[in-house]
């Protein structure tokens, strides 16, 4: 239960601090709910991977790798995008492993 309410509180944070900048930008409401949702699940599949790298780098990891169909998806229309999702997952990946680790 504690690394449910971990998962679910480290991925809402994400969650605000990818959704800043879109909702600055004035991006549509379903693409900064959809970023949003994406980090609190990313939050919970952090909370609970196992493996025996550094909490921070299976973070990175699991941000990294969730954010592919993404890139594949807005890299048609908006290829500018793809570095920025690309970073801002990775890095928003290690911060929710760092937390996890550090709380958890």
């Amino acid at each position: 239960m504690r690394s449910l309410l971990i998962g679910l509180c480290v991925g809402a944070v994400a969650g605000i601090l990818d959704i800043l900048p879109m909702v600055l930008k004035k991006m549509p409401a379903r693409a900064v709910l959809s970023a949003f949702v994406q980090w609190v699940a990313l939050g919970l599949v952090i909370a609970h991977v196992r493996s025996p790298l550094p909490q921070w780098l299976s973070g990175l990891a699991v941000g990294l790798l969730c954010s592919v169909p993404i890139v594949l998806i807005v890299s048609e229309k908006e290829p500018a995008s793809v570095p920025i999702i690309l970073g801002t997952s990775t890095a928003l990946g290690a911060l929710c492993g760092l937390a996890v680790g550090l709380i958890g």
